[in-house]
């Protein structure tokens, strides 16, 4: 059904308006808790096979349902994230609410389904390279991560997107750019198949691990008085029939060799219509395969240790599993410095596990929904008895793609926060709600009762938490606790499942699993902290132990 194997209820629903559209196929999907056989609220490929074959369909409307799903996997799900308003108001209106689930879901895009047409006879060399293009094509979605931007005419200004000096605002959550500033970075490279962006020095819109992104499509909206608005496909890396699709006689252009390759696709260009009525224009984008998995190809693990208690000048933050011989060089420096036999690297000796909600603004009333979301970590105390450290499971990209505003560092509030310093470039981009990372951040505390008081401190209207407090509190029974064994098991749980689910797999489930893993409890005494969670957790303690 899509990328993640599954349909969501929401998915299926579109699905079901698309297919009524059509006379003959009205009313022939039935609604989803009859298909939904395992009571999960998702569609799987199975499910739906298991329905068409005990339905009595005739050919000719099997043949009208499997092209319908094509057709609505390919126009309505491929652009579901194509706001109806594109001029950024999705973004603010949803913006206070992201802030305060930052610490703890964007959709990637379903793959497409490509239907490809026989010619008549022989099938003719022009045909062949297209399918080749196609097949290119799809493998790029099928392994990398899906974004999106929004690309703006050169001569385009709106005080919303833009600064008073006509410039686009950077590191926004839709990354925006100019059609003149992206078009310049396409190149084709001979060994991707596709048209890549290079980014630059910067990344798109500023975000510095926006880079190398590979073109998969440029779609925009056309106006119809009569029948709304519709998208249309002005250029796809797919190869299907498209105006900016051009035969085998398309100008040559150059590869990031520099030799130049004559190809099916023409070079993409901003399109024509678009600039002449102003209409909105979106790029999808595809990250390499290796960004599935971390943050550089040489360091797997979205998984992420901020040393905040080091002198300034030492602070870091260490990403990856190169966060593991990276500490260990760390220590071995700071033996030298020191003058020092050795330095014993720290063992963690008592695991807490705490849960808050956010706090809203001064004067905001808190719905239903704020008054049951508990946000959950781990608290870790250390042998050396110096510091504590906070552990905790949230969205993807959440505190890089909000400045580096985590709450459990002392400068939050100021205009240039250490942390986001701090971060390498390429860790810094737009946040994901449907995948996950670890946060690990050392904090001032020595010890639970100094938490508390943190905890406090900054509780309130206006402020960061509501209602904290420590649930569980053990001693650390692993055998293997040094610092460099708790990254391992970290690295370990993430890399086995990156995904995040606000129901399934939270930040609470995380909690759950990492405090009965150090203490060594039986389940029932390692819950979640809320009850609703407490319904759908399912222990998953073994990801810490094996290698992915």
């Amino acid at each position: 059904p899509d990328a993640s194997g599954t349909l969501t209820r929401e998915e299926y629903s579109e699905m079901v308006g698309h297919l009524s559209k059509k006379k003959d196929l009205r009313n022939i999907l039935p609604k989803m808790d009859h298909i939904d056989t395992d009571g999960d609220n998702m569609v799987s490929l199975k499910e739906l096979r298991e329905f068409f074959t005990k339905a009595k369909l005739t050919s000719k409307q099997l043949v009208l349902v499997k092209n319908a799903i094509v057709h609505s996997l390919d126009d309505t799900y491929a652009n579901s994230l194509y706001n109806e308003s594109t001029d950024g108001d999705d973004d603010e209106k949803n913006s206070t609410q992201q802030r305060n689930h930052g610490d703890s879901k964007t959709s990637v895009v379903p793959q497409r389904r490509v239907r490809s047409k026989s010619p008549k006879g022989s099938k003719t060399n022009s045909a062949a390279k297209m399918q080749e293009v196609g097949s290119a094509a799809r493998e790029i979605v099928a392994k990398g991560i899906i974004w999106h931007a929004q690309i703006f005419a050169d001569d385009y200004h709106n005080p919303k997107h833009m600064n008073a000096h006509g410039e686009v605002r950077v590191r926004r959550p839709l990354p925006q750019i100019r059609s003149k500033d992206f078009f310049q970075e396409l190149t084709y490279d001979d060994k991707k198949g596709s048209y890549v962006f290079g980014g630059g020095a910067t990344g798109l819109n500023g975000w510095g691990g926006l880079k190398n992104l590979s073109l998969v499509s440029i779609t925009y909206k056309d106006k119809r008085i009569m029948s709304g608005r519709r998208i249309v496909r002005a250029w796809d890396a797919y190869g299907r029939a498209g105006k900016q699709i051009p035969s085998l006689s398309s100008p040559s252009v150059r590869s990031t060799q520099g030799k130049p390759s004559n190809k099916l696709l023409s070079k993409p260009v901003f399109p024509e219509k678009a600039q002449t009525h102003r209409l909105s224009v979106r790029a999808t984008l595809c990250a390499p395969s290796w960004a599935s998995f971390g943050w550089s190809p040489d360091s797997p693990g979205f998984c992420w240790w901020y040393f905040a208690c080091r002198p300034p000048a030492r602070r870091r933050v260490r990403f990856g599993t190169q966060m593991i011989s990276q500490f260990h060089s760390d220590l071995e420096r700071e033996q030298k410095r020191s003058s020092l036999a050795e330095i014993i690297e720290p063992e963690a000796t008592v695991v807490h596990q705490f849960a808050h909600r956010y706090a809203l603004k001064v004067g905001a009333k808190e719905g239903l929904k704020d008054r049951i979301q508990y946000h959950a970590g781990i608290l870790l105390e250390w042998d050396h008895g110096k510091h504590c450290t906070v552990i905790e499971l949230a969205w993807l990209n959440g505190i890089s793609g909000y400045g580096g505003k985590s709450n459990w560092v002392m400068d939050k509030d100021t205009k240039r926060v250490a942390l986001y310093r701090h971060m390498p470039s390429c860790m810094k981009m737009p946040w994901r709600q449907d995948l996950a990372e670890i946060r690990v951040i050392d904090v001032p505390c020595k010890s639970k009762h100094a938490f508390l008081k943190y905890l406090k401190k900054y509780s309130g209207p206006g402020l960061r938490f509501i209602d904290p407090s420590i649930s569980a509190s053990s001693k650390v029974r692993l055998t293997q606790r040094r610092q460099s064994d708790i990254m391992t098991y970290l690295l370990n749980y993430i890399r086995r499942d990156g995904t995040y689910n606000e129901l399934t797999r939270n930040c609470q489930d995380f909690a759950a699993d990492l405090y009965g893993f150090l203490a060594g409890v039986p389940p029932e005494q390692s819950k979640p902290y809320h009850a609703v969670c407490r319904l759908t957790y399912k222990q998953r303690r073994h990801l810490f132990l094996y290698d992915p």
